[in-house]
């Protein structure tokens, strides 16, 4: 197993976000996580990248324990996040995006890049290639397409040759063709690179037609794991969520 959670839990006031939660992953498995809009999934995403810190529970990834460690520290271990809201640099170029993930990748520290110049290049432009940015290098990202600013912000999380991926609705914000293009675009880039991927979005026919295996949370419990088919024939997850 690559990542193993026992027991999570998080609670904020007397809300419960995220409730005595329990899984773990294969290594190189595309794993999905639904459930209706305040079911806790951003919440379990931002403890496991380090983002918030849980009350109980623990996370192990690779056989470490890495519960409650900073995100920097969790992110150099190799497990990198998408956000569900773009946090892009708008007066970054996506080369200097990119090239600036990999100076926290590698520890190294640059005020405003104002020294950087073309350093991690080819690792640079490797990345932006993979997502099909190259010919957009030099391009501020407050000037690209909705689209392209997904496109680079998974090139962020791909800068560092990370493990596993946290994708939080990777496609939020696109047309049906756009998002279906760039979750085909991650799957791909998942086998090319023997990436783990962890992912939730809310396109139910992007789900079933990527994930392996799926998890279903609500109310901060997880009510449900199993195939596409399983989830997609279990009357609890069809009650609460994908209606009948």
């Amino acid at each position: 197993m690559i990542i193993e959670v026992e027991g999570l839990s998080k609670s904020f006031g007397g809300v419960t976000a995220v409730n005595d939660v329990s899984l773990s992953l294969k290594k190189r498995e595309i794993r999905g996580l639904i459930g209706p809009n305040g079911a806790g999934k951003t919440t379990f995403f931002k403890l496991l990248a380090g983002n918030l810190s849980p009350d109980r529970g623990q996370v192990l990834f690779e056989g470490e324990d890495i519960t409650g460690l900073k995100p920097y520290k969790i992110y150099r271990k190799g497990i990198h996040k998408t956000f569900q809201h773009l946090n892009l640099y708008p007066n970054l170029t996506a080369f200097e995006s990119v090239q600036l993930a990999l100076f926290s990748q590698h520890n190294r520290r640059s005020d405003l890049l104002s020294w950087a110049g073309r350093m991690f290049e080819s690792e640079v432009v490797e990345v932006l290639r993979s997502v099909g940015l190259e010919d957009k290098s030099e391009v501020l990202s407050s000037a690209l397409s909705h689209g392209e600013r997904r496109r680079l912000d998974l090139g962020i999380a791909l800068a560092g040759s990370p493990k596993l991926l946290l994708l939080d609705e990777a496609a939020s914000g696109l047309a049906p063709e756009e998002a279906r293009e760039i979750m085909d675009l991650v799957t791909r880039l998942a086998r090319e690179r023997d990436l783990t991927i962890f992912f939730v979005e809310h396109d139910m026919s992007v789900v079933f037609g990527m994930a392996e295996r799926i998890c279903v949370l609500h109310l901060g419990t997880l009510i449900a794991e199993g195939s596409p088919d399983e989830i997609r024939m279990n009357e609890e997850v069809k009650k609460i969520y994908l209606g009948e």
